[in-house]
C-alpha cells in the first residue's frame, strides 16, 4: 500500500472510529489501540484479516476497499456505504439533521405517490 492509500485508510479509519476511543475500536477490529494510532498516522497498514474487519465496518468488500484505497472504481462501489452514510450524518448539527431527515421523507412520499400508494 503506497503513502496515499495509507492516507486514505487513515481518513477512512477516523470516519468510522467517529467519536469512539481507540480502545473501543480497536477491540471491535480484533487488535490493540497502538495499531490503530500507527493506521491512523499512517506508520503502518492492516494485514488482510483486519482489512476485511474494517472493510465489512465500512460497507465494502476487501475488493472494494483496496479499490477505493487505490483510487479505482469497481461497479459494485457505487453510492456511499450505509456504515459510511451513517457516520457523516451523525456529525450533522441538529439543523442540518432536521433539514436532511425532512428531504428524505419527503422524497419518500413523492416516490410512494407515484408509486399510486
Amino acid at each position: 500500500m503506497n503513502l496515499t492509500s495509507r492516507q486514505k485508510l487513515s481518513k477512512l479509519l477516523l470516519d468510522l472510529r467517529g467519536a469512539k476511543s481507540r480502545r473501543s475500536f480497536a477491540r471491535d477490529i480484533g487488535v490493540t489501540a497502538t495499531a490503530v494510532i500507527h493506521w491512523e498516522n499512517t506508520d503502518t497498514e492492516p494485514d488482510v484479516e483486519h482489512l476485511s474487519k474494517i472493510a465489512k465496518l465500512a460497507g465494502y468488500s476487501v475488493d472494494e476497499l483496496i479499490a477505493h484505497l487505490e483510487g479505482r472504481t469497481t461497479k459494485k462501489s457505487e453510492g456511499i456505504p450505509f456504515a459510511r452514510l451513517l457516520t457523516e450524518t451523525s456529525r450533522l448539527s441538529i439543523n442540518e439533521a432536521a433539514q436532511l431527515y425532512r428531504a428524505v421523507g419527503d422524497r419518500l412520499v413523492a416516490i410512494a405517490e407515484s408509486a399510486g400508494r
